[in-house]
């Protein structure tokens, strides 16, 4: 993701395969930073830092979005987490 109009459309893709069943949002960590995926907003503003985990509904894949929305970053992206 370079710029928050890829992130806003990675948000709603996401949502959508949650709606679909295809993607599983699990639940925050009580780590401060993560929240329930569908408080998420599909644009701006959004929290400083968004972190969710997910799991294919089909093979359990893990997967994880990070963005840190406030300063930018190079970590900032869609990740598979085996």
């Amino acid at each position: 993701m370079k710029n928050p109009s890829e992130f806003s459309t990675l948000v709603k893709r996401i949502k959508a395969e949650v709606e679909n069943g295809n993607l599983i949002a699990l639940p925050p960590n009580d780590d401060g930073f993560q929240e329930e995926f569908h408080l998420v907003p599909n644009k701006a503003p959004w929290p400083d830092i968004v972190l969710n985990y997910f799991k294919c509904s089909n093979c359990n894949t893990g997967f994880k979005l990070f963005a840190d929305t406030y300063h930018g970053s190079s970590k900032n992206g869609w990740y598979c987490c085996k």
